[in-house]
């Protein structure tokens, strides 16, 4: 099974922590707190988990709202994954000399799996 849940009727996506984790490293360098860490709690989600079917509960993640299970991942609607990359990025020092070539790299995140 793959990292990554898919709609293609919604295009929303589910990402396991740790890849959400990993993404956020690669935009910032300095960041090493955990998703739990940086997620702005809500209240509770009436989206079901799709790995385990426990309600998710809602939060905000560089100012987007999300749907998160605490123990699987958190579910992005669509263009909402992007979104929190592109907060990221605008608050993050470039990691490479050019934007392009980060968004290029980031291009391969983005897709499902």
């Amino acid at each position: 099974m793959g990292t990554r849940l898919g709609c293609e009727q919604c295009e929303g996506m589910f990402v396991r922590t740790k890849e959400v984790e990993e993404m956020l490293r690669q935009m910032s360098a300095d960041e090493t707190r955990q998703l739990g860490e940086i997620v702005t709690p809500g209240g509770d989600s009436p989206r079901p988990c799709p790995r385990c079917d426990t309600p998710m509960l809602v939060g905000a993640l560089d100012g987007v709202m999300i749907d998160r299970c605490a123990e699987h991942g958190i579910w992005f609607d669509a263009a909402e994954l992007k979104r929190v990359m592109e907060n990221e990025h605008n608050r993050a020092e470039p990691r490479t000399a050019s934007s392009s070539g980060v968004w290029r790299d980031l291009g391969s995140l983005l897709r499902p799996r």
